[in-house]
């Protein structure tokens, strides 16, 4: 894992080139010696978190969005919503990345952020369903700049085995989302409209916003990269002849459509097939809570 990662910063600040960082290595402003260890770990891993928090939230609300929209009990239109914010998420890292290692971590974080709320905002007053799947696709470009960012800081922190380490702790406290986060939106949706829940969100990332304002810059300015298309072609052919870091990508890539599905279907399943409408943050959660044990465990 550690090796994919060091080799998919090429592509995962997104399409950065390939910088050595040691352990005992420290960029201006050590994020942990500011910070500390566990904030500055749980920092990044909330920050990623959003874009969870984004899809999971609403899951239980697609009841409430069909009938408030004139669809079908039965339609399956709604599942749009999370396959319209996966391809915003998908688009938005080729951005990112070549920005962060251009302008730095933070600017980009904040501008992800921006985005991020501006199309959550737009899904809360959107008054059709081709309107709400633009505003998905927008969020969704925006919580590509929080995942980016966080991989991009914690290369930067990191190599080898402790960069490994941490970022499985991310992903771990990541995972609570999904947990939590259905419970969360049926709640919302119980006491108010389905669209309170996606006025959460911009809650949710504004609070990020001033939480990060303690994150450091961690991109030195030796490290910094010129915005030139032949630097990022060069960078796309780095990560296109590495076999290990393709094939990890292809892996990726199927275990993302399994889970896309998954997150598009699971709440019409759950509910017309098991009939289970009431247990469905429960089940939801639970399963998640289940891929939170794996990435401890690893």
């Amino acid at each position: 894992m550690s090796r994919y990662l060091s080799a998919g910063r090429t592509l995962g600040t997104t399409l950065a080139a390939e910088l050595p960082v040691s352990d005992t290595a420290s960029p201006p402003t050590h994020p942990e010696r500011t910070l500390g260890r566990v904030e500055f770990t749980s920092l990044l891993a909330m920050s990623m978190a959003l874009s969870a928090l984004g899809i999971d939230l609403m899951l239980p609300a697609f009841g409430d969005i069909r009938a408030d929209l004139g669809l079908p009990a039965d339609s399956t239109a709604v599942s749009g919503l999370v396959t319209a914010y996966f391809l915003g998420l998908a688009a938005g890292q080729l951005l990112y990345g070549p920005l962060a290692d251009r302008f730095g971590r933070r600017p980009t974080l904040y501008l992800g952020y921006a985005i991020y709320a501006g199309g959550a905002l737009f899904a809360t007053f959107a008054p059709t369903l081709t309107l709400l799947l633009v505003s998905r696709f927008i969020w969704g470009l925006g919580a590509a700049g929080s995942r980016v960012v966080t991989l991009a800081v914690i290369r930067d922190a990191y190599d080898g085995e402790r960069m490994s380490r941490a970022m499985s702790f991310v992903m771990a406290v990541f995972l609570l989302v999904p947990v939590l986060a259905p419970s969360l939106g049926a709640g919302i949706a119980a006491v108010g409209s389905w669209r309170w829940i996606f006025g959460t969100c911009v809650v949710a990332v504004a609070i990020m916003a001033v939480w990060s304002l303690r994150l450091p810059e961690t991109l030195r300015e030796e490290h910094r990269r010129e915005l030139r298309f032949d630097r990022l072609l060069e960078a796309a052919r780095i990560v296109a002849s590495d076999r290990r870091t393709v094939s990890y990508s292809l892996a990726m890539t199927a275990l993302y459509g399994v889970l896309t599905a998954y997150l598009g279907s699971s709440e019409i399943i759950f509910t017309e097939v098991f009939d289970a409408e009431d247990e469905f943050p429960v089940l939801f959660g639970a399963l998640a809570a289940t891929m939170g044990v794996g990435m401890l465990a690893n």
